[in-house]
């Protein structure tokens, strides 16, 4: 059991495989340099305390004979990770031992016996820092007024008893409902299916049946087995992987009820085009669940010594996500779970993302963003190619979009048949996931693909995408701007497991001692998710009807609500203004470090406002981080950079913090306020400050 935080912000047990971290290795390091290094300097006038956590940080970053091992145990696939330490104890001793080194390090810097004046002489009352307008280095318009107005608000959805009209309301939301019923039984079911299935493989009573038997009894009753592991999958990924194939439902709702308006006429064009994409959708879900294609079929490939499965691929909750326009949900409202009746329900809030511009690329929309991805050519291809950090995650984008955006957006060449009923799969297959099998076509004739893709969808006449999603952003936003509520929508499904996903004979079943194909049992937490999401590809959506394929499945019943906010009751006016009386500050500065003929300079914004000022100054020098460090953000570099730095920083910040005495009678409170620097255009961003922005949050 491992510890996970739970949606009331605490720590519980769950069976969750998260990822174990080791950082002793790293925290000794840190011991180990700053018992050789001055961290606290005080200036000649003992109006600023310099923190260094930059230099212990830049040398164990830039220094590879400093580098500790990965605190990752399994580093294999493995982004991040949460507070699962191994041997928490011991952290927590490491952290304490580093803090009292930094307390006697900090008590030496300001003198025998004057570290708590030399600390209080940098305070000063925050009602120092009132002015009429904000202006540095620390002036606020703390006497300025704020007026607001408040009223009560009332929520209505499907349930209530008598619905006001949707004219009346100010705010709109649909809402989507999951309830999984029947995951009381699912563990009954799934040994009960397995038994009917060795009856039908294996002759009754057979030694081959009793051995089927056997291995079945010993899995069932083992805590980490493949039954085990695949109970966990549907577990955890039934809801996602649901979610991919509501997406397209809820798209058929907003089609069905914008028929009933004079929009379908209006804008004939964008109706058309949401018809088509909920078709190609749908095409795209049954394509990659045909149980008459091998899955070798589906593989494809981009400079990858492993190929891509798309069935796996596309089986993902995610898997639609890269389109212009496309459902999204926000977040879970709200889960439940009844033990008793063996129902789970799940709330979420719906939206649509409508090939709006992707600033932090400085792309105009949606569309050109991800042909700008599959753009052999272009910087951003490039650069991610190189990367080894992110190169093959990056191939399998390629091979995502390149396939996605075709199927989705190709066309009847001839112009026989309308774009609604037109199906791709064979001009895809001939003309895009044959040339993409490994070893069929050069690197050099996939780019070409890629470019000519592009172009069908950028710059051909006939495909013209740019304009039918101009179309169809325009349907939805004037459809959903109209103020009439849409009745609630209900459907029952069966989350279906695929029979597909075991071993067709005895002999397999009893040689590998698993009644799967594949092996879900693994101790590599990278592994254990890839396999998990190959496992999903034979997990279905289907009809509630009897289904002869299905291994085991879940009742499963999603409702799509029209949720509405009216004003109940009068306004009330408020005002308020800020309390400074009592509060005391501790002025803390990020300050930037140049260089000119070589020697380090301060910037002149520091000179000009902050020189004079009483500050505790916590400096790092930008041309080096930005050169050294954050010229590969996902580097061991950078990652043992920011994780030294915001130790570092958070620890001596914290014990000057404490030096500082505090009033209760008076009610007296500290108040510690950060400034950093922008060194750049507002609109472009650097790493480095991105990083440091990130401490102040």
């Amino acid at each position: 059991m491992v510890a996970r935080m739970t949606s009331r912000h605490s720590i519980e047990e769950s069976s969750n495989p998260l990822a174990p971290l080791d950082y002793t290795p790293l925290l000794d390091r840190i011991l180990e340099l700053i018992k050789k290094k001055k961290i606290f300097q005080f200036s000649p006038d003992r109006k600023k305390l310099r923190i260094s956590a930059y230099d212990i940080a830049y040398e164990i970053a830039t220094n590879r004979e400093l580098h500790p091992q990965s605190p990752l145990t399994q580093n294999v696939g493995i982004k991040a990770a949460t507070v699962n330490f191994i041997l928490e104890t011991e952290f927590y001793s490491k952290i304490k031992t580093i803090r009292d080194e930094l307390q006697k390090q900090l008590d030496t810097a300001c003198g025998e016996n004057k570290t708590k004046s030399s600390l209080e002489n940098l305070c000063t009352l925050l009602s120092n820092f009132n002015s009429n307008q904000a202006a540095l280095p620390f002036k606020y318009p703390f006497n300025k007024t704020y007026s607001f107005t408040s009223q009560r608000l009332i929520i209505e959805n499907r349930l209530a008893e008598e619905r006001r009209k949707g004219t009346e309301s100010i705010i709109k939301a649909h809402h989507l409902n999951v309830k999984f019923e029947g995951i009381n039984k699912f563990n009954t079911q799934l040994v009960d299916s397995l038994k009917s299935y060795i009856d039908n493989i294996a002759e009754p009573d057979s030694h081959d049946s009793h051995e089927l038997i056997e291995i079945l009894n010993n899995t069932s009753g083992q805590k980490n087995s493949e039954l085990t592991e695949f109970r966990k999958i549907v577990d955890t990924e039934s809801l996602p992987r649901l979610l991919r194939d509501i997406k397209i439902d809820y798209l058929d709702y907003l089609r069905r009820e914008c028929a009933k308006t004079n929009i379908r006429y209006s804008n004939a064009e964008g109706f058309e085009c949401l018809e088509t994409l909920i078709n190609r959708l749908r095409l795209l879900s049954d394509y990659i669940n045909d149980v008459n294609l091998e899955d070798s079929h589906y593989e494809v490939s981009y400079l990858l010594d492993k190929p891509l499965n798309l069935r796996t691929d596309f089986s993902q909750a995610n898997a639609f996500d890269m389109l212009p326009i496309i459902p999204e949900y926000e977040g879970v409202i709200g889960e439940s779970v009844d033990k008793d009746r063996g129902i789970k329900e799940f709330n979420l809030g719906l939206r649509l993302k409508l090939n709006g511009s992707v600033n932090s690329y400085e792309e105009n929309s949606v569309l050109d963003y991800f042909m700008s991805e599959l753009d052999p050519n272009s910087q951003r291809h490039t650069d991610q190619l190189k990367d080894p950090a992110k190169a093959k995650n990056f191939k399998q984008k390629v091979l995502r979009i390149a396939c996605l955006y075709y199927f989705i957006f190709a066309i009847d060449e001839d112009g026989k048949t309308s774009d609604k009923d037109y199906n791709p799969i064979p001009k895809f297959e001939a003309d895009v996931l044959n040339k993409l099998k490994v070893g069929e076509t050069s690197n050099d004739e996939v780019i070409n693909l890629l470019i000519k893709i592009i172009s069908l969808i950028l710059t051909q006449d006939s495909w013209q995408v740019r304009r039918k999603l101009a179309a169809l952003r325009n349907l939805l936003q004037n459809f959903l701007s109209k103020k009439e509520i849409l009745p609630s929508f209900s459907k029952i499904v069966q989350l279906s497991v695929n029979k597909e996903i075991l071993n067709k004979t005895s002999s397999k079943i009893i040689k590998t001692r698993n009644f799967f194909k594949l092996d879900l049992n693994q101790e590599n937490q990278s592994q254990a998710k890839e396999k998990a999401r190959e496992a999903l590809a034979y997990v279905e959506v289907v009809p509630p009807t009897v289904n002869e394929q299905s291994l085991t499945s879940l009742a499963v019943t999603f409702t799509f609500d029209d949720v509405r906010y009216f004003t109940d009751g009068d306004k009330q006016d408020f005002s308020m203004k800020y309390d400074i009386a009592e509060i005391k500050t501790l002025p803390v500065i990020f300050s930037p470090i140049g260089e000119k003929d070589s020697k380090p300079i301060s910037h002149p914004i520091y000179d000009k406002y902050f020189a004079s000022q009483n500050i505790i100054v916590i400096y790092y020098k930008t041309k080096e981080l930005r050169e050294q460090i954050f010229k590969n953000s996902q580097s061991p570099e950078a990652s043992l950079y920011r994780q030294v730095f915001t130790l570092l920083s958070y620890l001596c910040i914290s014990i000057c913090r404490e030096q500082v005495s505090l009033d209760t009678q008076k009610k007296e409170k500290l108040f510690i306020p950060i400034f950093r620097f922008h060194l750049q255009d507002i609109q472009k961003v650097a790493e480095d400050e991105v990083f440091l922005n990130s401490l102040e949050s």
